[in-house]
């Protein structure tokens, strides 16, 4: 058995994880998601000799998420923590992480650290389990012209056709995967 402080350890390491770490500063990243929508807390800790300084943080909002970022701290003293909490809501399928830049003046010198956002697609995707009948009844219901999309886009090279056929007709096919697995059900 794992003793109750090493585990609450191993949990806390599960949810906040380090985004950034140098001799200035380090970012820590807590998230949490429900369905569509998520919340994500920036923990930025001050590392150097100075006050952190016109400290910002720009997420320009993307077309595919909605962003409501909480005011970030204008300075982070020597030593100090601050954090910057953000609401995020999926509005359409993505396949890139947000752009995000953490900017400050340190002992009077400039610092500006591109970075990305650690939100990612599978953050806002939930299990659901179904039993057969109410699964063929939602897979049914996808064939509606409204529920249908297609992308057609040029392949980088050349198509081997015999290759498409055999994994669509031969033995290890796919179709013929799924009816052997519905036929040996009692």
């Amino acid at each position: 058995a794992v003793p109750a402080a090493q585990a609450a350890a191993m949990r806390a390491r599960l949810v906040l994880r380090v985004l950034f770490e140098n001799g200035l500063l380090q970012i820590g990243v807590q998230h949490e998601y429900r369905g569509s929508q998520g919340r994500i807390t920036l923990f930025f800790g001050n590392k150097s000799q100075h006050d952190l300084s016109n400290f910002n943080v720009d997420i320009p909002a993307p077309a595919y998420l909605r962003l409501q970022v909480q005011a970030p701290p204008t300075a982070v003293a020597n030593g100090q923590q601050a954090k910057c909490g953000i609401m995020v809501e999926c509005m359409k399928p993505f396949s890139d992480t947000p752009p995000m830049t953490i900017s400050f003046t340190a002992g009077g010198t400039s610092y500006k650290y591109p970075m990305r956002l650690p939100v990612v697609p599978s953050a806002f995707c939930e299990p659901l389990a179904l039993d057969e009948p109410t699964f063929m009844q939602r897979w049914k219901a996808l064939s509606a012209e409204d529920k249908q999309a297609q992308l057609v886009f040029n392949a980088p090279g050349a198509i081997d056709m015999a290759q498409c056929k055999s994994l669509i007709t031969g033995p290890t096919a796919c179709r013929r995967a799924c009816r052997r697995r519905t036929s040996a059900r009692p």
